[in-house]
This record gives structure tokens, C-alpha cells and sequence, in this order.
């Protein structure tokens, strides 16, 4: 038995923009997400803010206009929240509403808390609470299950992102690398 051929035209529709606004700290990628959100053409913006804590200040930018996301600081509450944007994004879609717009300010956070957490599971395994008890500053194993787990979790928040039916603008700490030999 053959697998009958399935195709279509293309539609010629752009994908909504991910937008990735990356700089060293204070280089403005904050301000620049709130400033978007003074657009007429997108519809509610909703603010994702991790560890800053800022997101507040730039309310007072005139026309901003933006609604701030109450977490718990958890993965599990910031990945619920940023389902439940995701879910009205997609009810205006379907009504053919201008965009929601979501904020995640920063992805750098994100991926900070995701490795404390790897390292907090790895600190409190039997092998390395043991090596630990004798040398408290100790290297300890990281294994790499543990990373695994980490990874899934990111790879959950940014599929959310990539499928998110609206735009996303997400904000990320960079600096300049110098590469030795």
C-alpha cells in the first residue's frame, strides 16, 4: 500500500513575527518592547517580566499600554500564564482582532532559573550531597538527565512562543565574546 500525496497551494500569509531583542544590559531592549506596545495596530499587549522587575517603570512611557502577567516566580505558573496568553491570542485570531502581543522580558532569566534548578537537583543528589558534606565548595556532577529536564522545559516555553498566534517580542542579555585559541 503507497501513501497517497497530500498538497496544497500556499496561502502567501506571513507568519506572525518573534522578535528577539538582544543587547548588554542597559542598551535599551526593555524600553524598545514597551514602546511597541504605543502601536494602533496591535491589539492587548500582556508583559512576561522575569527577574528584572522593571516592567512597571515603563508604564510610564506615553502610550504605552500594556498589561503586566502575575506570577509566582515558578516555572510551572510562568509556563501556565504564558499558556493562558496563548489561548487569547488565539480567540483573537480566530475573531480577526488586531494581535495580542506578548512580552517576555527576559529570556535570560528564564534560562537562569532553569539552571539554578538543574544545579539546586544536582546540589541535593546522593553522590554529590555526600561529596558536599566532606568539602562544601566541592565541584559536584551535573548529569545530564538533569539538563535533559532543564532543556524540556525551555523547549516548552518556546514552542508556546514560536506557535504563539500573535506576536512576541522577547528580550535577552548579550555582550561581546572574544574568542581565544
Amino acid at each position: 500500500m503507497t501513501v497517497k500525496l497530500k498538497t496544497r497551494k500556499p496561502t502567501g500569509l506571513v507568519p506572525w513575527p518573534f522578535i528577539l531583542l538582544e543587547g548588554e544590559e542597559s542598551a535599551g531592549k526593555t524600553y524598545a518592547a514597551a514602546e511597541f506596545t504605543k502601536s494602533k495596530r496591535i491589539g492587548p499587549a500582556y508583559w512576561v517580566d522575569l527577574a528584572e522587575g522593571s516592567a512597571d517603570e515603563y508604564a510610564a512611557i506615553p502610550g504605552a499600554k500594556f498589561t503586566i502577567i502575575d506570577h509566582d516566580g515558578t516555572f510551572r505558573d510562568i509556563r501556565e500564564q504564558i499558556e493562558a496568553v496563548h489561548a487569547e491570542a488565539r480567540k483573537a485570531a480566530v475573531a480577526k482582532q488586531p494581535p495580542v502581543v506578548l512580552i517576555v522580558d527576559t529570556a535570560t532569566a528564564l534560562w537562569r532559573m532553569l539552571t539554578t534548578w538543574t544545579h539546586e537537583r544536582a546540589r541535593r543528589s546522593r553522590y554529590n550531597a555526600k561529596v558536599l558534606q566532606d568539602d562544601p565548595d566541592a565541584a559536584i556532577d551535573v548529569a545530564m538527565n538533569l539538563w535533559n529536564d532543564a532543556n524540556e522545559r525551555w523547549q516548552q516555553v518556546m514552542y508556546l512562543l514560536q506557535t504563539f498566534p500573535g506576536i512576541v517580542v522577547i528580550t535577552a542579555r548579550g555582550r561581546e565574546v572574544t574568542a581565544i585559541d
